[in-house]
């Protein structure tokens, strides 16, 4: 790290850091192992694409004078793409330097990466690097994403040497991690079932002990509250029974009343005759 200007080293802490806080979709970025200056980054291809769900590795070598130069970018995974050639070089402005390209100082490996996927998702016929791709991409579309698609599948799925890909890995370790979350979860919730269940049938019991202890002793505070409850209501039956009863006997007193006082009216209109 000492053959660096330490401005450089700097810069390159700063936007690794960029990657790791606040990291973009399907981009990753990462440090060399034999050098400091050459980085390796991952893109994993956008949907609705025929890159989709491929893991394309590039290589990135960073110039002594960046972020004034900008840095030298290239696929590493072949790929079947009009603005990218056989070497894997990238047809791109933001990789040139004006009046050709529009790099500045102002940019970085986030900008470039992030703009090289847009690049997958968006092809540039109009300033190609691969003419014969170019063709098939404006005159037989459906053939060129056949052939992309299968490019794909060929060499952005499994490396050289046939071995899995770093992404089918993580797929992988995500899987077997969710799987033991998933059991674990299960297996907290049918204790919790259990425990839950066991309690309610305590409870259940419980109340049910309650209930008989209730019945059993009459002397009990709620047992006497039910029997005063069924007196009162057989109290206020015979009041009401009562009531009745005499307002029966009102009314037929009144009607003898009557009677009687027609009977008298009649007396009294057959001694007038």
């Amino acid at each position: 790290m000492s053959e660096l200007p330490q401005a450089l080293l700097s810069r390159l802490k700063y936007e690794l850091n960029l990657f790791e806080k606040d990291p973009p979709p399907g981009i990753q970025a990462w440090i060399a192992a034999d050098k400091v200056d050459h980085l390796e980054a991952s893109i994993i291809g956008p949907e609705s694409t025929p890159y989709h769900k491929g893991v394309f590795k590039l290589e990135i070598i960073m110039p002594m004078r960046y972020p004034f130069e900008p840095p030298k970018v290239k696929f590493i995974t072949p790929i079947y793409h009009p603005n990218v050639d056989n070497q894997g070089r990238i047809c791109l402005d933001t990789l040139n330097m004006p009046p050709k390209g529009v790099w500045a100082p102002s940019l970085n490996l986030l900008t470039v990466l992030s703009t090289i996927r847009l690049l997958m998702s968006e092809p540039n016929p109009y300033d190609p690097l691969m003419q014969d791709i170019t063709d098939e991409f404006k005159n037989n579309h459906p053939q060129f994403l056949r052939t992309a698609e299968q490019w794909t599948k060929k060499y952005a799925k499994e490396d050289e040497e046939g071995k899995v890909t770093s992404k089918e890995k993580n797929d992988n370790s995500t899987t077997t991690s969710t799987s033991s979350t998933t059991t674990t979860t299960t297996t907290s919730n049918n204790n919790n079932n259990s425990s839950s269940t066991s309690s309610n049938v305590n409870k259940y019991n419980g109340k049910r002990e309650r209930e008989n202890d209730l019945d059993k002793d009459n002397d009990h505070p709620t047992k006497v509250n039910r029997n005063q409850q069924e007196k009162v209501i057989i109290k206020d039956d015979e009041k009401e029974e009562e009531e009745e009863e005499e307002n029966d006997q009102s009314i037929n007193k009144e009607n003898e009343k009557e009677d009687k006082v027609e009977e008298d009216d009649d007396e009294d209109e057959n001694d007038g005759w």
